[in-house]
């Protein structure tokens, strides 16, 4: 699995001042700047990555690492005390949550953003709307050609998350009802590289975050009512709650953790971070 890693680290050093006449007997002064490791989620990377830039700026003395993975990859890394957040398009499982238990601290679950989930094809598909139905009987193996959706007389090339990634587990859970994906979809390892295949590969369905669609791509109508209507997958859809793949994205951190992350969270959560969030194609909270 490939890992993306951004690194944003300003520090600021006093300069310590040499014994003299004057300071004989003072001890060298020098400040420490605390980093804070954010971790997970490739979805909640390019907004993230900008609300450090921003947040940088405002605070030229902190100091952040930001690194990508997968909603589990920061997870993990949060139960291990790896990271300070972790960032993940998913809720805590029922084991997880045991874990931060054991622990004996309580954790925080701040939902920063909302995102759609976008059903993308290429451009020169014939096809340009899908079921639910349809949706999942792709992904769990009874649907494989173009032409079963009125479409050419070729197989799919089925493009899916791997199954570290938060949107992968969204995915089966809400969209193929908890029933195990088909053993020929081919997994890859962020929503960048599902764009990109999809954009050369006129065969290729895949889903990805609203916030990386581009226009090298289509994205296909949704009917969540067996067909009789379908919803564009688009940012207004979502908000208006007409596109029903909707899910909240997390920071997750501890709470004997709060002072070190809250500053970060809270200019996330502010009118300043939140207009990153909609910059960046997300949905704010507030």
């Amino acid at each position: 699995m490939k890992t993306v890693v951004y690194y944003f680290i300003f520090a600021v050093l006093l300069a310590s001042c040499g014994q003299s006449a004057n300071t004989a007997g003072k001890k060298n002064i020098k400040s420490k700047t605390q980093q804070l490791n954010i971790k997970g989620s490739d979805t909640e990377l390019s907004f993230t990555q900008k609300e450090i830039e921003e947040y940088l700026k405002k605070n030229p003395d902190a100091s952040i690492s930001l690194t990508g993975g997968g909603s589990s990859v920061g997870i993990t890394a949060l139960i291990e005390g790896n990271t300070d957040i972790a960032m993940t398009s998913r809720d805590l499982t029922t084991g997880e949550t045991n874990e931060f238990g054991e622990k004996g601290g309580g954790i925080k679950k701040m939902i920063v953003a909302y995102d759609g989930l976008a059903i993308i094809v290429n451009p020169a598909n014939k096809v340009d709307d899908i079921t639910m139905k349809q949706l999942e009987d792709i992904y769990t193996g009874k649907i494989d050609h173009w032409n079963d959706l009125q479409g050419t007389n070729q197989k799919m090339s089925i493009l899916s998350r791997e199954s570290s990634s938060g949107t992968y587990s969204y995915f089966k859970e809400h969209i193929l009802e908890g029933k195990s994906y088909s053993s020929t979809i081919t997994q890859l390892t962020s929503n960048g590289q599902i764009v990109e295949s999809v954009s050369q590969s006129p065969d290729a369905i895949g889903y990805v975050s609203l916030g990386y669609v581009n226009s090298k791509v289509k994205v296909l109508g949704i009917s969540f009512d067996g067909g009789k209507t379908f919803v564009e997958g688009k940012i207004e859809n979502v908000k208006n709650n007409s596109y029903k793949i909707k899910r909240p994205l997390y920071y997750i951190f501890e709470e004997n953790n709060s002072a070190k992350a809250d500053p970060f969270v809270n200019y996330v959560l502010s009118d300043s971070g939140q207009k990153i969030v909609e910059t960046a194609g997300f949905i704010k909270v507030k």
